[in-house]
């Protein structure tokens, strides 16, 4: 599943939950102004993190 939108339209904090709470497995990628910010997630945990 590939989820695109804006953290103006929604919060991080409830898209993390949305995360924990599907147990999903994936990236989450934060683009900003500068680099972007890379969150690792196994099952609904995050497990690494870059950027």
């Amino acid at each position: 599943m590939n989820l695109n939108g804006n953290l103006t339209e929604v919060d991080v904090k409830t898209l993390i939950s949305f995360i924990k709470n599907i147990k999903a497995t994936g990236k989450l990628i934060i683009n900003n102004n500068s680099s972007p910010l890379i969150v690792y997630f196994k099952n609904g945990e995050p497990v690494d993190a870059e950027g």
